[in-house]
């Protein structure tokens, strides 16, 4: 099985790619299952509006009828900061989702990590603080897997990456491991950093991935990040080689937000 468990749609305040479009492209490229996981950030539904559910599941269930004998279509969601609003978290599961990544795209009490002014002072402070927040989210929300758990590391200039790389930090990402692993949840592999010059890894790379093995997490998926047919895929087989290079044998797919392992 090749599975892409990290797929944004039109139904995405940052895509504009049809749901139909995904799916031939998937079946073109011998794509085994998909799981649209379109944006629902807390608290920001005026200036990154959420999905239209029910128009959604219309698309996925007619895609479903037409491809359906060739390509598993998963009806997913990414919350981001979730823990902001517990009680709208309760009502967006209500949707139903068979699949569901918790994102934390923002920190509270500092400014976006994407126009965050990083420098020699005040990143490793930022990165702990990031960590923290990403911990309690673990630890209270509700979510099959984390996403993208080294997501920072998107924005953060090179030569500090290079002083403070993610695996600087693993005695923080072992108590984030432990808060996912104790509630049977997962992580994702996420192949965004692939397409990006700057990182060239998966987020995670592999050695923060056997960390987590070695200390019992087993739940994993693989997902491209994709935001439109042009990325959508990109980098599976990577993620996959990285996996086995943590040490896994199985990854994980999602039906009415239960796992299922398949064999890498």
């Amino acid at each position: 099985m090749t599975c892409d468990y990290h797929l944004h749609s039109e139904f995405s305040f940052d895509s504009s790619e049809k749901i139909e479009k995904i799916c031939e492209t998937a079946v073109q490229s011998g794509i085994s299952e998909i799981a649209l996981t379109d944006h629902a950030e807390f608290p920001l539904r005026e200036t990154a509006p959420w999905p239209d559910f029910k128009r959604r599941k219309a698309v996925i269930t007619a895609c479903q009828e037409k491809y359906g004998a060739v390509l598993a279509i998963r009806s997913g969601i990414e919350t981001g900061q979730p823990w902001r609003d517990p009680e709208l978290e309760k009502e967006l599961m209500e949707e139903k989702p068979d699949f569901v990544i918790a994102s934390a795209h923002e920190l509270d009490g500092f400014s976006d990590p994407r126009t965050y002014p990083y420098s020699r002072e005040n990143t490793a402070a930022f990165i702990h603080a990031y960590l923290e927040q990403m911990t309690q989210m673990a630890s209270v929300c509700d979510y099959d897997v984390l996403g993208h758990v080294t997501y920072l590391f998107r924005f953060i200039p090179e030569q500090l990456t290079a002083e403070l790389p993610p695996e600087f930090f693993q005695d923080r990402y072992e108590a984030l491991f432990h808060a996912v692993i104790a509630r049977g949840k997962g992580i994702e592999v996420n192949c965004s950093g692939l397409r990006m010059a700057s990182i060239g890894k998966t987020l995670p790379s592999a050695v923060l991935l056997k960390r987590y093995r070695q200390l019992g997490g087993e739940i994993v998926t693989v997902g491209s990040d994709g935001h439109s047919c042009r990325s959508a895929f990109s980098g599976l087989e990577i993620g996959y080689e990285v996996l086995r290079e943590a040490g896994f044998s199985y990854a994980c797919s999602f039906e009415e937000r239960t796992p299922s392992f398949y064999k890498l």
